[in-house]
């Protein structure tokens, strides 16, 4: 990403736009998703909380960092904080 700092509206539209692209949803699961925002690491916290959900954390940096249900949300936040990302293509 470029170095823009990104607002929560444009960091819930990486993550919506990473679901699309790389997760396989029913217009019901869709709706699920809940969005919380992460002030501590300047990001925003995606997640569908349902058994074989998902979990991805946007930073403001445009950059996100996916986990499957089996990810702890304390583990996850660990590994972002580490520098874990996902690629996005």
């Amino acid at each position: 990403m470029d170095n823009k700092i990104l607002n929560y509206e444009e960091e819930k539209e990486v993550g919506i736009n990473f679901i699309k692209r790389r997760i396989k949803l029913e217009d019901e699961e869709f709706n699920m998703i809940e969005f919380e925002k992460l002030e501590e690491l300047n990001a925003l916290y995606i997640v569908l909380p349902l058994k074989g959900g998902f979990g991805i954390i946007v930073g403001n940096d445009g950059e996100l960092l996916y986990a499957n249900s089996s990810v702890s949300f304390e583990r996850h936040i660990e590994e972002f904080k580490k520098g874990r990302r996902t690629p996005q293509d």
